[in-house]
């Protein structure tokens, strides 16, 4: 329908003027405890691989508000800032929002808020509790809805400590992962085919970490309080590795690349946290890792990801073997075994 919305910024923003790119929309409800949050954490997801893409010209992500009661311009701009959502966040009047919303066929409805809950805008008790449909669309250039996703997202780690403190204990999303309905992976699969632009599967580790290729550079901290760059470890070989805590696979991986570094005293593993911080990564690696082992390792905190969204590392773990020219001679997807390191060490020895 041709509507129009109001950004964070209070700039006009018409539907019918978003036409040229493609789309990806999401239902917002700034109040919401469970799944918002979760959709706003992919979302952030989607726009690092959008950059690391060089997509950003071709999509446009977009929040739209299910309730604009509570969605005003002022509480879209502090959302954005403080819970990082760096795209844009739509709201618009009431009869607008249902006329939108009811054409694609998703619906919301007030009911009471639940005892206890306390607004993170307002710091009082929210006069009800919205409850929507859960999704992410994908609208072609002609502004035709072409796919979407709806439930439950599996981000593949840890929401951000802003975030996570929306969430409600009640809301059984702790787990989420066990409830999830879908990921990044599926989403992109979907903006893949509206953009023309090959499959997920078809892709491994995103192009920018290709065989062949330099590997992108970066500088992260570690967790001694120094900065490490993967420029500076040129002249030896580099297994950069990508890990979160909650990764079941990494606890058994990390290891084994602490076992290789000591097999080869002129590798480096540079291992690269997602989105936590010092204190939980140094936790996770001394309930993992005998002490040898972790001054095997060179731990590395990517805490907003960004680095994880230039090799596009949207599951883990993923290991990019470098040589000592900076140059991309394997990538592995999933957890290492002892052959398949073996083979990637190979491959820059």
């Amino acid at each position: 329908p041709s509507v129009v919305f109001t950004d964070q910024a209070g700039h006009t923003v018409p539907w019918d003027g978003l036409r040229g790119k493609v789309v990806v929309a999401a239902a917002l409800d700034t109040g919401c405890s469970d799944t918002c949050p979760l959709y706003t954490a992919v979302l952030g997801d989607l726009q690092r691989v959008l950059k690391a893409r060089g997509w950003q010209q071709r999509v446009v992500i977009a929040d739209i508000s299910m309730d604009s009661e509570r969605d005003s311009t002022a509480e879209l701009a502090t959302y954005a800032s403080r819970f990082g959502a760096d795209w844009e966040l739509l709201r618009t009047d009431a009869v607008s929002t249902l006329r939108f919303w009811s054409a694609l066929h998703y619906s919301y409805l007030k009911l009471p808020a639940s005892p206890g809950q306390i607004d993170w805008y307002t710091g009082r008790p929210p006069l009800y509790h919205l409850h929507h449909d859960s999704v992410a669309l994908v609208f072609d250039a002609d502004g035709y809805l072409r796919a979407n996703v709806q439930g439950v997202p599996r981000l593949g780690h840890a929401l951000t400590p802003a975030l996570a403190a929306l969430v409600s204990p009640s809301s059984g999303l702790a787990q989420q992962e066990s409830v999830a309905s879908w990921s990044i992976t599926d989403l992109l699969d979907r903006l893949d085919i509206v953009l023309g632009e090959p499959a997920e599967a078809d892709r491994g580790v995103e192009q920018a970490a290709r065989v062949g290729a330099h590997a992108p550079d970066f500088s992260l901290p570690g967790l001694d309080g120094g900065t490490v760059s993967l420029h500076a470890q040129l002249g030896h070989p580099v297994v950069v590795n990508f890990f979160a805590s909650w990764c079941q696979p990494c606890k058994q991986e990390l290891p084994l690349l602490a076992g290789a570094v000591a097999r080869h005293p002129d590798l480096t593993v540079l291992a690269l946290d997602q989105g936590e911080g010092v204190d939980a990564v140094r936790g996770f690696l001394a309930g993992v890792l005998r002490p040898a082992q972790q001054l095997a390792l060179t731990a590395l905190v990517d805490g907003d990801r960004t680095v994880g969204g230039d090799y596009a590392a949207t599951g883990l773990p993923v290991s990019v073997f470098v040589d000592s020219d900076g140059v991309v001679r394997a990538t592995h997807v999933g957890q290492l075994d002892e052959a398949s390191l073996q083979q990637g060490l190979a491959a820059i020895s």
